[in-house]
Parts: C-alpha cells; structure tokens; sequence
C-alpha cells in the first residue's frame, strides 16, 4: 500500500436497518453538507468488513464513526485511537464492526500503510435489532453528537 497526499477519510459505519448500529451512517448523512475543505472525504460505508482496506489507503488519516459497546450508558460516546482499546475495555459487541475495523486496520499496516492519524468515534448504542429508526435514546443526543463529530474532523484536518 502506498503512502498518499495527506487526506482525512470518514467513514460511517453500520447498518440502518438494525436500529442504533446505524449511527455511524446517520451522523455522516447529517453532516454531508458542511464543507470540510478539499482533503476531507465522508464516506458512507455501511457494514464495512474486509473492503474497508481497500477504501482506506488512499488516506493518511481515517475516522471510524461507528457504534460501540462500551458497557455504558446509551448514547455514552468517545473518539479513541486503536492503540487505546485496551484501555477502553470494550465489552463483546453486538455488531462486530469494531473487531472488524481493527483487524483491517492492523492488515493495513501489516501491508505496509503508515496512517498520520486513526480515530473511531464510536457511540454506545441503546438497541440494535431489526428496527429501522434509531432508539429515542440516541435521537435525544444526536445534536451533541453531530457538533463533537463535527469538532473532531475539524480537529482531525487541521492536524493533516
């Protein structure tokens, strides 16, 4: 994998029809129109899995918006690095996206991709299941958290 122009790629992560496991895609379609300069990408990527690789290279920097399980309260919400999942101690998803996205991201570097920056902002979702809207418990805090994800990309490409 090749290095490339320093560029930010943000993904949204999830599936919407499994209620609050689409989080990732909904805060990326709230945000589609601000304009984040000429080297941020959104990217709207739904489940994810392995072709995440190949959607990531051409970055040097990637924020993963996805939900997560924390083991918190709903909507409970933090950017973390790889490195810091540990730290973090995730409890065993409901959605496996998050395995997924480090496993991709370790195979990238495994390849030979050095990233300037990776951040997930990952949400704790209140119910995933087949049900399309997201839970009440999210729509409550989606404001707050479209203005921290926004934040966090502008912190992001400032940084590139």
């Amino acid at each position: 994998m090749k290095d490339t122009v320093d560029r930010l790629g943000v993904f949204g992560i999830g599936n919407i029809i499994m209620g609050d496991d689409g989080i990732g895609v909904e805060l990326l379609r709230a945000i589609s129109s601000i304009d984040f300069g000429p080297n941020v990408d959104l990217v709207e990527f739904g489940v994810g899995g392995m072709s995440l690789l190949y959607s990531i290279e051409k970055y040097s920097s990637v924020l993963i918006v996805d939900a997560v399980e924390f083991g918190r309260e709903s909507a409970f919400r933090r950017a973390f690095s790889p490195e810091e999942v540990k730290e973090i101690d995730l409890k065993r998803p409901e959605s496996l996206h998050q395995c997924d996205h480090l496993q991709v991201l370790e195979l990238a570097k495994r390849m030979g991709k050095e990233f300037h920056e990776v951040r997930i902002f990952g949400i704790q979702p209140h119910k995933v299941g087949f049900d399309k809207p997201l839970s009440n418990e999210l729509k409550g805090h989606f404001d707050d958290m479209v203005a921290e994800l926004e934040m966090l990309i502008k912190e992001m490409g400032d940084r590139l």
